[in-house]
């Protein structure tokens, strides 16, 4: 059974899905917020969120031990790891945060201990990757000596609307008799909003269906406006006539990165190839949203073409380079590849960012600021991540086109209709 002791938590990654988590939890609980980037660390011991998601007032009144000191974990008895789940360059799964998680926690294991996972992984992972590790490193038993449970985390960063506070949080757990302990764990971060799955296995496919799902319908969004521009038709308008029917599902065409719905349906692809199947479908999307940086290079190109400039001796902006509005995270940007093609070809081309941190940049980006933008000319602008720093002067940089050139709206955000400096997707 579950210890009936004072519940101390242990918060293992304090990243987009680790601090929110914690800030919330030590509203509640007695909360240890654990990370093993020194840098991450000394900046929340000064109230400084360097992704930008939480207010320095907001982590200074919070009353969390922020650490990178392992030790600082061994009197916890709840503990909740948060790390990332990558892929490697192979697009398996690369379980190493995970596992070395897994591994630090497994050394302080008690009896009694619950330890609850939110990263993504595929049906069954936690189970037959995790448990094992736990076992071994601490000599005891699941649902005889300590507890696991599943709760998939669904941050969203940059929405300020749907947030920890007001999502349904899903949860599930080894042994119905620690069910109680998680969800009054979550009741208390997600106003009691909480679903309780009837497994480990149903808890962590929900996640991973929840990216596959927008996966899927995103890739169709992307080769249906491919093939709708051949016929001169704007994918955009078509969805607005569409979108009046009562049960039609907008999903809208367009880069697709991060480390969600572009990194967890190769978790699932994985695991179906184990078992013999092959998903086509869901590899096919990812080979339709994978390819949608090089498709809009190559509309580039051919507008250049159309319009009779050199591209080789043009100039280009790019604006924005995280993977999406208004967050300062660039893994797996597809921006990024963007700024890459053209730069591999010798052409010239600078890119602002107003959230990005240039250290965390490739070094081959030249980024610039506000003032340089105002001091240049530019043969094209491409519009790829409209963060509301950039959205505000959507009309400004506009104005930084040689007359010939062109603005390649991404997201459609200039509504202006029949602009002749203006492509859209």
């Amino acid at each position: 059974m579950v210890a009936n002791s004072l519940e101390r938590i242990g918060v293992i990654g304090l990243g987009y899905v680790g601090l929110p988590l914690a800030l919330a939890l030590s509203e509640n609980y007695d909360v240890v917020g654990y990370d093993i980037n020194p840098e991450r660390v000394d900046n929340l011991v000064k109230n400084i969120d360097n992704n930008f998601e939480h207010s320095t007032d907001e982590i200074e009144r919070c009353g969390i031990l922020f650490t990178k000191d392992e030790n600082k974990l061994r009197d916890l008895n709840r503990y909740i790891v948060t790390v990332p789940t990558p892929i490697n360059d192979d697009q398996s799964p690369d379980l190493t945060y995970l596992t070395n998680a897994t591994t630090l926690v497994g050394k302080y294991l008690k009896t009694g201990d619950v330890v609850i996972y939110e990263s993504t992984i595929y049906p069954g992972g936690t189970e037959e990757i995790c448990v094992p590790i736990l076992e071994k490193l601490s000599g005891k038993t699941l649902n005889k000596d300590f507890f696991v449970g599943y709760s998939p985390e669904r941050v969203n960063p940059g929405d300020k609307v749907n947030t920890l506070r007001t999502m349904t949080k899903i949860i599930s757990a080894s042994h119905p008799d620690v069910v109680s302990v998680i969800k009054n764990i979550y009741q208390s971060v997600s106003n009691k909003k909480v679903h309780i799955a009837e497994t480990i296995k149903v808890a962590e496919a929900a996640k991973i269906v929840e990216n596959i799902q927008r996966d899927v319908n995103i890739a169709l969004m992307n080769e249906l406006a491919t093939i709708l521009r051949k016929q001169d038709v704007s994918i955009h308008d078509v969805l607005n006539a569409a979108g009046t029917k009562w049960n039609f599902l907008k999903f809208t065409p367009g880069l697709v990165g991060g480390h969600c719905i572009g990194i967890d349906p190769y978790y699932f692809i994985h695991k179906s190839k184990t078992l013999g199947v092959n998903p086509r479908l869901i590899e096919n999307a990812r080979f339709v949203n994978n390819d949608m940086a090089k498709y809009i290079c190559s509309m580039i190109i051919n507008e250049a073409v159309r319009r009779k400039f050199d591209l080789s001796k043009a100039k280009i902006l790019l604006l924005g380079l995280s993977f999406k509005e208004n967050v300062s995270d660039c893994r797996n940007s597809k921006s990024i590849e963007i700024y890459q093609f053209f730069n591999s070809l010798g052409i010239s081309i600078d890119a602002y960012d107003p959230k990005v941190d240039p250290k965390c940049l490739p070094k081959f980006i030249n980024i610039i600021d506000d003032k340089e933008i105002n001091r240049s000319r530019y043969q094209v602008i491409i519009c790829a991540v409209p963060h509301d720093d950039i959205l505000t002067k959507i009309n400004e940089y506009q104005q930084r086109l040689n007359p010939n050139g062109f603005f390649f709206d991404l997201k459609s955000v200039v509504k202006e209709k029949n602009n002749k400096n203006v492509v859209q997707l």
